[in-house]
């Protein structure tokens, strides 16, 4: 491993290849060996972020969300990282009516394309695993759909391989690939923008609005107080064109942010709101998989805020 590792470090240009074979020798990355799922996790965020750091004593935020997707074990992982049983989690804890309503979810390629016909014209299409935007599909006229194409899209959401692209997390793999489709929705913008709140363990100190995702992926960031940060994110610049009016929501989103939150050391809370009412989109435990190049002051901040658990874990 030392040698091979040593060879890479030389060829920079070969680790995503090298990447994408660890992925494609093996389907269920947590069944690996503790040293060889740390390697992919530290392959992966040298390769995002340049430089490597010893997983025992992680500093920023992004270091320490690599030890979160290693080590963190929560006994509700499997019903919150599954999109289908987070909808029943939430019920649980709110009662009903706080998710999108959910039109139907599959687990074969076969059973969806029965029931086709009996969806409406328009909704959402989305992995129950995938954690990023290739994971979800908004159609708005069915009848313009391609289903040769559909179907290889919906193959690999349904292959186990691919919940390996979510950044190495282990936090995905305790779940069985499904399909799920959720009615469509939009807000007052013509789109359906996500309120994405940072919570450690019940405290609140920032959030991001997400929009313009159609064309172009953009957010805007906010501390408790609902001022705007003066902040722009790589791949996620704010549109200096675009003024971001809060929905008369939001402090009932942060309240329940909060309350959610309670006993994660870190999770980041999302919502929707669509005519006064505010929807739970999902808990993201890794934002980006801990390698947005947030600025350095930032991450440092929310690296001091980020309490790991460290005494209770094993390390390597």
């Amino acid at each position: 491993m030392k040698t091979l590792r040593k060879y890479l470090d030389t060829n920079p240009r070969l680790r995503p290849y090298y990447l994408m074979w660890l992925r494609k020798t093996t389907k269920t990355i947590n069944k690996w060996p503790e040293e060889k799922f740390v390697n992919g996790v530290m392959e992966c965020f040298e390769r995002h972020c340049g430089y490597r750091f010893d997983l025992n004593y992680p500093v920023t935020f992004n270091e320490k969300l690599q030890w979160y997707k290693v080590y963190y074990r929560h006994p509700d992982f499997a019903r919150i990282t599954d999109k289908v049983t987070f909808k029943e989690y939430i019920r649980q804890r709110l009662g009903e009516g706080h998710t999108v309503p959910m039109l139907g979810h599959w687990m074969r390629l076969k059973d969806i394309l029965k029931d086709w016909d009996k969806l409406p014209n328009e909704f959402v299409l989305k992995s129950n695993l995938m954690a990023n935007a290739s994971g979800v599909m908004v159609i708005r006229d069915k009848s313009k759909i391609d289903l040769k194409k559909l179907k290889k899209k919906l193959r690999m959401w349904l292959n186990p391989v691919y919940t390996l692209n979510n950044s190495w997390d282990c936090h995905f793999y305790c779940g069985k690939p499904k399909i799920l489709a959720e009615k469509y929705m939009e807000d007052d913008s013509g789109e359906l923008r996500d309120y994405k709140f940072f919570c450690f363990d019940g405290e609140c100190p920032y959030f991001k609005v997400d929009y313009g995702r159609a064309k172009e992926h953009h957010a805007n960031y906010f501390d408790s107080s609902f001022h705007e940060l003066n902040m722009s994110v790589p791949g996620e610049t704010k549109d200096e064109s675009v003024v971001i009016k809060l929905p008369d929501n939001i402090r009932e989103m942060m309240e329940l942010a909060q309350k959610l939150s309670n006993g994660f050391p870190f999770v980041r809370v999302d919502f929707f709101s669509c005519n006064n009412n505010l929807y739970l989109s999902e808990f993201t435990f890794a934002p980006g998989g801990g390698v947005i190049k947030y600025p350095k002051d930032f991450q440092l901040e929310l690296g001091q805020m980020l309490k790991l658990p460290i005494d209770n874990f094993s390390q390597m």
